[in-house]
C-alpha cells in the first residue's frame, strides 16, 4: 500500500529493559485533520481511544516476512490506549488558535521538493576526531560551505510574506516537541511490558503495536493503519540497561526492500548515545564556515560543539526520499522512518572531582512572563485554558538545515556545528544580548517584534563555562516521544569518540582604558581639538562586555541586570557598555616624541613617525569583585614637564613611579595599552594579554632655552662650496680655458678630513673651482669661490710666483682632463657630471690659525665609484 494511503502510524519506542520488564512507549501520529473521520472505516483521532496489542519477538531475523507476528516464541499481549480526558477539547482548541489549512496538492508539493538535498560541511573537529579517510554522501570537505554562505543571493523586497496558515502535520510536529502537551493530546502512551520468560530476548528481538484484531475499530483497507517496530538488543534475563530506537521498520515489509545500512544504524544507536562528538572554538571571524581568512574574532561566542556529522546527514536525505515516496507512489524508497527528534548534551569538568559528573546542558522548567516556574497553559491568559501542566526535565537540541529562497541548487545546508555552549542551558533563550543592543527586529509586517515572554526557564547550574578550564561532553539522543537515555546513564554499545575534551581559552585580547585628563574631552561628533599640554591622566582597567563578562567568572545576576539598564544611556551617550576586566591588572605607557625628518633615531625605537624614548608598565589598584560596575580607584599618572635638548638623556622614571618625565617643545604622544596577568592554561595565545592602545597627545612650550644649540666640531669650522657650470666648456690647450660663470643648479658641497691628501676626480669645471683655490695667496672671504674666476688674489705674491700658479694650473688641467676621459661615465668632451663634488677640507694650519698668510695647501680624495 502506498504511503499516501497511511491514515494513521502507530510506532514503537523502547525505553528501558529491567529484568524481564521491558519499558516503552507508543506514539500516534494520525494523518489529516485529527477531529475529522480519516475514512477507510478509522474514527477521528482526536478523544478516541485505541485497543492495542504488543508483540515482543525473539531473535533479530523475526521481523522479516509478511507476518512476522506468527514467529515461534512471539509474546502478545493486549491493552487499552485511553484518550486523555480533554483531548478532543484541545485539539478544538488548537484548530481556533491557529489558522489551519489543507497542504497543497501533492503534485506542487513534490515540484516544491524537487531535488533537494541536505548537505553538511565536516569541520576540522570533526575530521581530526577519529581516522578520517572521506566523506560520505551529502557531506564535504573543503571551501564548498564557505562558498555557499558567500554566494547566497539576500531576500528581496518582492519576496512573499511567509503564510500565516499551518497544517495540522506541523501543528502535531511542534506538540510532539513538548511531552506534557502530547500526552495531553493522546499522541502518547507508556506502557510497561512483562517479558516471560525474562530469557526471551537474550539473542535480541523486536518490538511493535498494533491494533487488537478483537477491538472496536476494524480499518476497511488493508495497511491503512500501519505499525513500526524497535529493534531490541540481546538482553540477559537480569541485565538493566536503557533502550533506544534511533530507526524504525515497517512490519510486514522488511523483506521487500534493502534494510541493511538502517538495521546496521538501529544496532549502533540501540543505547541512544553518539558515537563522535567534537568541540570547538571560534579563533577567526569566520568561524560559522571555517574560512581561510584570519581576521581574529570580535568576541568569545562560547564552545562549538557536534557530533556524527555524517550519521545525521544521512538520515535527513533519508527522510527527504521518504517524503517523496509518500507524495509520488511511483518513486522507490526504504521505509525505515528516523525515530531521532533531538538530542540533549551533558557536560562535566574532569580535573574538578567534585564536578566530575555528568550534567544535563538541556534542563529546563516552564515558567511565567518573568521567568518563574509556572505551569504551562493552553490556550494563554486570558483565554480559559484548556491545558494546563507543570514542567521540570529535559528539551533537545534540534539542528535544522537552511537555504536561501533564491538558491538554485536545491541543497540545504547543516550548520557546521549543532549547537553552542555559553554558559547555562542550551535549550532556554538567553535575552541579554538582544536586551543589550536596544534595537528590536520587525516581523513580517513592519511590526517591532520586542523580547518574547519566556515560555521556559532554566535551573542554575553546577558548571559554569569559565576560561581556562577544561570540560567533557557527550550527546544524548532523543526520540519522537521525548524519550532517551538520562543524564545518570551511561553508553551500552563501543564508540569512536563517544566523549570529547576540550579546554575554553580567552582569544579576546581585552578593550582599551578608559582614562580622564585635565582636559576636557570633546563630545562625540565635535571636532578634534589641538593639541593641549596635558599635566595629569586617570586611567582605569578597560571594560569586559557580555558574555565574555561571565566567562571570566562575573556572573552576578544582579550585576547583568544593571548592565541591562545602563545600555540605554550608554548608547545615547556614545560609551561602552559592561565591567570592569578583570584579568587586567597593569598598563604599559610608551613615552613616544616626534621624531625629525630623515631622522632614523636609535635602532628599533621608531614607532611610525614617532620615536619612543621609554616605557613602563604600571599596575592597577587591586580589582574589586564587589563592586565590577563602578570604575573605582584610577591610575594617576604625572606629566613631568622637562626641557631637554637632547632626547636620548632624557632620564627614565623609576620602575612603578607614576611621575612621567615629559620633554618639552615636541609633539609627544603616550601609548597607554593594558596588559592581562599571565595565567597558565587561560589564553589563546600571548597577543590576547595584550588589549588594545589608546593614543594621548600633549605639547608643552620650552620654559628656557639654554643647551639648544650643540657645539660646532673644529674639523667643520670651514666647509668649501663649489659652484660647477653645467655648460659644456670648450676643448682646452696649452693649459689656457675658457671659463663660464658657475651656475647655481651644480651647488656641490666639498667637504675632506684636514691634513688628508688625495687627488681631484672631477670635470673642467671642478678643477676651474680647485685652480682658483690654489692660485689665491689667501683664503677667500667667507669660504666662498669669488664671483669673477679670472680675478687674481695675493697680487704681492710676485710675477714668479704668478708664473709657477699658472705653471701648476696647466698641469691640473692636463690631469683633470685624463681622469675625466677615465671616468666610467666620460662622454665625448671628458666629462663625468656624476663626480663633480669634491670633499675638500681646510688643512690644518689654517684650523689652528684661520687668519693665518700662508697659503692654503688644498687637496682632495679621489672620489670612488
Amino acid at each position: 500500500m502506498p504511503l499516501a494511503d497511511v491514515r494513521l502510524s502507530i510506532l514503537a519506542f523502547p525505553q528501558r529493559w529491567t529484568a524481564g520488564s521491558l519499558e516503552a512507549r507508543v506514539l500516534f501520529l494520525p494523518a489529516g485533520d485529527p477531529t475529522a473521520p480519516p475514512g477507510a472505516g478509522l474514527p477521528a483521532f482526536a478523544g478516541t481511544s485505541w485497543n492495542l496489542k504488543s508483540v515482543v519477538l525473539p531473535g533479530l531475523d523475526s521481523l522479516l516476512g509478511p507476518n512476522p507476528g506468527v514467529t515461534p516464541g512471539a509474546e502478545t499481549s493486549t491493552f487499552m490506549a485511553d484518550a486523555p480526558a480533554g483531548a478532543a477539547d484541545l485539539f478544538t482548541a488548537l484548530g481556533a488558535r491557529f489558522q489551519i489549512a489543507a497542504p497543497d496538492a501533492r503534485a506542487a508539493r513534490l515540484a516544491r521538493l524537487g531535488a533537494s538535498s541536505i548537505r553538511k560541511h565536516l569541520p576540522p573537529s570533526y575530521t581530526d576526531a577519529f581516522a578520517f579517510e572521506r566523506p560520505r554522501g551529502g557531506t564535504s570537505v573543503g571551501d564548498e560551505f564557505a562558498c555557499a554562505l558567500r554566494d547566497t543571493v539576500p531576500a528581496l523586497a518582492t519576496d512573499p510574506k511567509p503564510p500565516a496558515t499551518v497544517t495540522w502535520g506541523a501543528v502535531l510536529s511542534f506538540a510532539l516537541r513538548q511531552p506534557l502537551l502530547a500526552r495531553a493530546l493522546g499522541l502518547i502512551q507508556d506502557v510497561t511490558i512483562p517479558v516471560v520468560p525474562a530469557t526471551l530476548l537474550t539473542e535480541g528481538g523486536w518490538l511493535y503495536f498494533e491494533l487488537d484484531p478483537a477491538g472496536a475499530v476494524h480499518p476497511s483497507i488493508p495497511d491503512a493503519v500501519r505499525s513500526y517496530a524497535a529493534r531490541l538488543p540481546p538482553l540477559a534475563g537480569d541485565a538493566e540497561r536503557g533502550l533506544f530506537g534511533a530507526v524504525l521498520f515497517p512490519v510486514g515489509l522488511t523483506a521487500a526492500g534493502d534494510y541493511g545500512e538502517a538495521l546496521t544504524e538501529a544496532a549502533i544507536y540501540d543505547d541512544g548515545f553518539a558515537k563522535i562528538v567534537h568541540a570547538s572554538q571560534a579563533l577567526t571571524a569566520d568561524a560559522a564556515s571555517s574560512g581561510h581568512n584570519e581576521l581574529k574574532p570580535a568576541t568569545d561566542a562560547g564552545i562549538d560543539l557536534g557530533w556524527d556529522d555524517e550519521q545525521v546527514t544521512a538520515w535527513l536525505n533519508r527522510q527527504l526520499d521518504g517524503l517523496r515516496a509518500r507524495l509520488d507512489p511511483s518513486a522507490k524508497a526504504v521505509q525505515a522512518p528516523l525515530g531521532v527528534s533531538g538530542y540533549r548534551v551533558d557536560v562535566r569538568e574532569p580535573d574538578v572531582p567534585a564536578l566530575n559528573t555528568w550534567e544535563s546542558l538541556c534542563r529546563a522548567f516552564s515558567a511565567d512572563d518573568v521567568g518563574a516556574p509556572a505551569p504551562l497553559r493552553f490556550p494563554p491568559a486570558p483565554a480559559d485554558a484548556v491545558f494546563t501542566g507543570d514542567f521540570d526535565g529535559e528539551l533537545a537540541v534540534e539542528p535544522t538545515p537552511v537555504r536561501s529562497r533564491h538558491a538554485t541548487d536545491g541543497a540545504a545546508w547543516l550548520p557546521q556545528h549543532f549547537t553552542r555552549w555559553q554558559d547555562g542551558s542550551l535549550v532556554v533563550n538567553d535575552t541579554t544580548l538582544f536586551q543589550l543592543s536596544g534595537t528590536s527586529p520587525l516581523d513580517a509586517d513592519d511590526n517591532p517584534m520586542g523580547v518574547p515572554p519566556p515560555t521556559y526557564g532554566a535551573p542554575a547550574p553546577e558548571i559554569r563555562l569559565r576560561y581556562g578550564v577544561r570540560y567533557e561532553f557527550r550527546c544524548r539522543f532523543v526520540d519522537l516521544t521525548g524519550g532517551g537515555p538520562l543524564f545518570t546513564e551511561e553508553p551500552s554499545n563501543p564508540a569512536t569518540r563517544p566523549t570529547t575534551t576540550t579546554r575554553f581559552l580567552r582569544h579576546l585580547p581585552p578593550k582599551s582604558v578608559r582614562l580622564e585628563t585635565d582636559i576636557a574631552r570633546p563630545a562625540p561628533g565635535d571636532p578634534t581639538p589641538p593639541v593641549s599640554e596635558v599635566s595629569t591622566i586617570d586611567v582605569w582597567r578597560p571594560l569586559i562586555g557580555y558574555p565574555e563578562m561571565v566567562f571570566a567568572g562575573i556572573d552576578d545576576p544582579a550585576v547583568i541586570r544593571q548592565v541591562i539598564l545602563n545600555a540605554a544611556a550608554a548608547k545615547d551617550a556614545g560609551d561602552a557598555v559592561g565591567v570592569s576586566d578583570p584579568d587586567v591588572t597593569h598598563v604599559r605607557v610608551s613615552v613616544q616624541v616626534r621624531a625629525a625628518a630623515h631622522d632614523p633615531g636609535p635602532a628599533g625605537a621608531r614607532d611610525g613617525a614617532f620615536r619612543e624614548l621609554y616605557a613602563t608598565e604600571l599596575e592597577f589598584p587591586a580589582f574589586d569583585p564587589g563592586n565590577v560596575l563602578a570604575a573605582g580607584a584610577p591610575l594617576a599618572l604625572t606629566l613631568d614637564y622637562v626641557d631637554q635638548a637632547d632626547v636620548a638623556a632624557l632620564i627614565e622614571p623609576a620602575p612603578g613611579s607614576t611621575n612621567l618625565p615629559i620633554p618639552r617643545a615636541r609633539d609627544v604622544r603616550l601609548r597607554l595599552t593594558p596588559i592581562c596577568a599571565d595565567k597558565p592554561h587561560y589564553f589563546g595565545a600571548d597577543w590576547a594579554r595584550t588589549g588594545l592602545t589608546v593614543d594621548v597627545a600633549t605639547r608643552a612650550a620650552a620654559a628656557s632655552e639654554a643647551g639648544l644649540f650643540a657645539p660646532l666640531p673644529a674639523e667643520r669650522a670651514l666647509n668649501a662650496i663649489l659652484l660647477g657650470d653645467p655648460r659644456p666648456p670648450p676643448r682646452r690647450s696649452g693649459g689656457s680655458a675658457a671659463r663660464g660663470r658657475p651656475d647655481s643648479s651644480s651647488l656641490r658641497r666639498l667637504e675632506a678630513r684636514g691634513g688628508r691628501r688625495g687627488s681631484p676626480r672631477c670635470g673642467p669645471a671642478g678643477a676651474d673651482a680647485l685652480r682658483l683655490l690654489r692660485r689665491g695667496g689667501s683664503q677667500p672671504s667667507e669660504g666662498r669661490v669669488p664671483d669673477d674666476p679670472d680675478a687674481r688674489v695675493g697680487a704681492a705674491a710676485g710675477p714668479a710666483r704668478t708664473a709657477r700658479a699658472g705653471r701648476r694650473g696647466a698641469r691640473a688641467d692636463a690631469r683633470s682632463d685624463a681622469a675625466g676621459r677615465r671616468g666610467p661615465a666620460a662622454d665625448a668632451e671628458g666629462r663625468v657630471g656624476r663626480h663633480c663634488s669634491l670633499p675638500l677640507r681646510a688643512p690644518r694650519e689654517l684650523l689652528r690659525d684661520p687668519s693665518a698668510s700662508a697659503r692654503p695647501v688644498v687637496r682632495a680624495r679621489r672620489a670612488r665609484g
